[in-house]
């Protein structure tokens, strides 16, 4: 018996990790995306362009397909549904209709008995005057708005001047809490006290394949591969058909330059990678020399700072310092 091919509507990141992850169980997919340049096509079986709302595109689509799923919430839950009387979406057309719309949501997880910060709707500007104690809070689109847009952070209600929304489209506040584990406030109203370390999906990948390159068990070659494409794909680089052949440590120290540059990382890789100190790798002004001079190993780390060796007796200062 055949496997059932995949339709995957939306061609971004999470769709091109979603055919990824098929091809490995060696299950055809097939991309329906608005944007033509849909990355997630370079790792599918078929692409079809057209619009979410386009009835010949999408019967194209669901002719080329067995069971059909969705990469990220704000398709349109009037095609989810029209779709499901054709050809089976999972998650079902239900899920998304509440997941894309920000008070349904709340509403939902509430009367699971699940709390959340205490949020209103919002539908004009004047119903603004009589929630002013849930400010400081965030204004949010209850559709669509994400990674920041259609969301305005309001303290007072003298910020709503200065933003432009349209309140016909309709919106939630929702109170900003920055609460303790024992329920109190914490020191700021503005931001979070609790800070959450962020590694770039870039970061990841190239981690993966370095590695690989340094015999890791577990790492697929051909997901090494995958993987470099990609990046170079989001990056717009046109060389973009590596094969595993170009994968070499020497490769990734130098993409890990040109992705990462300015994010604080390459000290590090370089140390990593054996090439921070001593004289058989350098760069301008290494060491303070105009073509770059070596430098000692013991560079590799910092000195202990003097305040830190005063209030501690049991520490030694590092070697070289």
């Amino acid at each position: 018996m055949s496997k059932p091919i995949l339709g995957i509507i939306g061609g971004g990141q999470l769709g091109s990790m979603l055919a990824i992850a098929a091809n490995k169980l060696e299950i055809k997919t097939v991309i329906f995306c608005d944007d033509i340049d849909a990355p997630a096509q370079n790792f599918s079986n078929d692409f079809v362009h057209g619009e979410y709302n386009d009835k010949n595109k999408i019967n194209e689509f669901l002719s080329k397909v067995d069971v059909v799923t969705y990469e990220f919430e704000n398709i349109p839950y009037e095609t989810l549904n029209e779709i499901n009387k054709i050809k089976p979406v999972l998650p079902k057309p239900s899920v998304n209709r509440i997941i894309q719309h920000r008070l349904a949501e709340k509403d939902f997880i509430n009367n699971l008995n699940i709390r959340t910060t205490r949020y209103v709707s919002i539908e004009k500007k004047s119903e603004m005057d009589s929630v002013e104690d849930l400010l400081p809070g965030i204004l949010k689109t209850t559709t669509l708005g994400y990674d920041g847009k259609g969301q305005h952070p309001i303290s007072s209600l003298e910020n709503l001047d200065s933003i432009d929304v349209d309140y016909s489209k309709g919106y939630i506040l929702e109170k900003y809490s920055n609460a303790t584990s024992t329920g109190g406030f914490g020191v700021d109203q503005t931001f979070v006290d609790t800070d959450f370390p962020l590694f770039r999906l870039a970061d990841i990948y190239l981690m993966y394949v370095e590695a690989h390159l340094r015999g890791g068990a577990g790492a697929d070659p051909v997901d090494a591969v995958n993987y470099m494409n990609a990046l170079r794909t989001r990056a717009n680089n046109p060389q973009d058909n590596l094969t595993l052949t170009d994968l070499t440590l020497d490769f990734i120290i130098d993409e890990r330059a040109r992705e990462l540059h300015w994010e604080a990382h390459r000290r590090q890789d370089l140390i990593r990678f054996g090439r921070f100190t001593g004289g058989a790798y350098n760069w301008a002004w290494k060491g303070n020399g105009s073509n770059g001079i070596s430098i000692p190993s013991y560079r590799k780390l910092y000195p202990i700072p003097s305040a830190s060796l005063a209030s501690n007796p049991n520490l030694s200062q590092n070697d070289g310092y």
